[in-house]
């Protein structure tokens, strides 16, 4: 069979043309200008590796000899430059092109310079559609996965990281760590722990379809505090929060956990059977054990899987006992005690009597400087001018920007939209902070405050919270609350 390849494109690769390859291909394929044709003989293709495997995720490979010429680019279902390489003897299609194709065959057109040909391969069907990519990270990497750092955008202090990738070890308390597989998230070989503990971050899976049984299986370890250090399951269609797991089996007498080891965990989302929904494991706090090992996130099981080694899973979603959220957030000032506050009775803390209020004033230092807890008030509307302000004391200890600070997150999503401390501490003397909250005008939305430290002035003071002002409120600069997350 003969195919009819334009004489001007070739000219061009004679004439050492730079352009793109996307550009060369557009002149290819819509210059009408040309007058005189060749016409060239098919070049074959030899496939080397021509079948993706979801769970190898494996780049493709085909060679060619001299009759094919200079291979210019490929075209067909949407594959763009960035997606293969093209060396002077063989063809590499790329795993992250081929991932988010369905399964089934494919066909791929060659162009060079002496003229077209095709190439075929194979996507297996591994229930593709309904896992997460790289769910167990064979690939010795973070391929498939989003990170990101949560505090003031340091990168040197994320936690998760290519680095972070590291393979089993027969050994839990020596290190490396232990899971399922080859590989799991966990300490750098070499690095300190200490200063790993101290890192955070979040790690975000690709999007899967909920299918089969709608059960999930995962391996989770460590995570001293189940509020810092937690797998949180969201609906992409509007990043609703619809279930949050940690480790419960680190808190077990004798736990293997503390030295490592990622228990087995299985949980039933079977309500969301259907779903688009993503995956994102979150390392919030920074002392001894605030830190997680993960492997082996199955999103597609059918039957269920009847092994549990961790014991039941609990969804630790924060909830509310109010349904309503009125624009002032009710018992801001403390005057009813601790009514319309809710402490966490999630494992991890020191206990959950840390928070008591005095004279108007929530205090975290029930048990001393040594208390440890986090506490959430109910919901309110992010309304009138946008800003709302508090009143923040002691908080100064040796990291407070870490350990004893206010958050204010979005109701549903969960999400942290802004993070800020006493820097300003005058001891226990109370300072005013103004938040700007003006790009989530009309969110429903609630405070967290975190005393996870135990040093000296390693607690919290907070009163006379205020969410409504009908205009901007009179402020110097100097009260302007810093967020730690940007």
């Amino acid at each position: 069979m003969k195919r009819k390849v334009m004489l001007s494109f070739c000219l061009l690769l004679l004439i050492g043309c730079t352009d793109p390859l996307s550009e060369v291909e557009s002149s290819l394929l819509s210059s009408s200008e040309a007058s005189e044709e060749i016409v060239a003989d098919n070049f074959a293709i030899t496939p080397v590796i021509d079948t993706f495997d979801f769970d190898l995720l494996n780049d493709l490979e085909y060679t060619f000899y001299d009759d094919a010429g200079d291979i210019a680019f490929l075209s067909g279902h949407n594959i763009v430059a960035s997606d293969y390489e093209i060396t002077d003897s063989y063809i590499r299609i790329k795993r992250h092109y081929l991932v988010y194709l369905t399964p089934g065959e494919y066909e791929l057109d060659v162009y060079s310079t002496t003229g077209q040909s095709t190439l075929s391969f194979v996507v297996l069907d591994k229930n593709n559609e309904y896992r997460v990519i790289n769910h167990s990270f064979e690939t010795g990497d973070l391929f498939g996965w989003e990170a990101s750092t949560i505090f003031k955008g340091e990168r040197n202090l994320l936690a998760f990281t290519n680095d972070a990738v590291v393979a089993h070890g027969t050994s839990a308390e020596s290190g490396p760590y232990s899971g399922n597989g080859d590989f799991l998230i966990g300490p750098p070989e070499g690095e300190d722990l200490a200063t790993y503990e101290e890192k955070i971050g979040m790690l975000k899976s690709s999007t899967f379809t909920l299918g089969g049984s709608g059960y999930i299986t995962f391996n989770l370890g460590v995570g001293r505090v189940a509020d810092l250090a937690y797998l949180s399951i969201y609906r992409a269609s509007d990043n609703f929060e619809i279930a949050r797991y940690s480790d419960r089996y680190y808190h077990r007498e004798g736990s293997s956990s503390k030295f490592g080891y990622a228990p087995y965990y299985k949980a039933d989302l079977s309500a969301y059977l259907g779903e688009k929904l993503y995956a994102i494991l979150h390392d919030c706090g920074g002392h001894s054990d605030d830190y997680v090992t993960f492997d082996y996130l199955e999103t597609y099981h059918d039957p269920k899987p009847s092994i549990d080694i961790g014991g039941p899973v609990v969804n630790e979603v924060p909830t509310f006992a109010l349904s309503y959220a009125p624009n002032q957030l009710p018992n801001g000032d403390f005057s009813l005690g601790l009514e319309m506050w809710n402490v966490s009775p999630n494992l991890g803390w020191q206990d959950t009597s840390a928070f008591h209020v005095e004279a108007g004033i929530l205090k975290s230092n029930a048990n001393g400087d040594a208390g440890r807890g986090l506490i959430r008030s109910s919901l309110f509307t992010i309304d009138g001018a946008g800003y709302v302000s508090l009143q923040l004391g002691a908080a100064k200890g040796a990291r407070f920007d870490k350990d004893t600070y206010v958050s204010v997150r979005l109701y549903g999503c969960n999400t942290e939209i802004i993070r800020f401390t006493n820097d300003r501490s005058d001891g226990t003397n109370l300072v005013t902070y103004y938040v700007d909250l003006t790009k989530y005008l009309n969110k429903v939305a609630y405070f967290e405050v975190v005393d996870n430290a135990t040093g000296s002035w390693d607690t919290i003071f907070v009163s006379d919270i205020k969410t409504y002002y009908e205009e901007v409120p009179d402020f110097t600069g100097i009260n302007f609350a810093n967020n730690l997350m940007y």
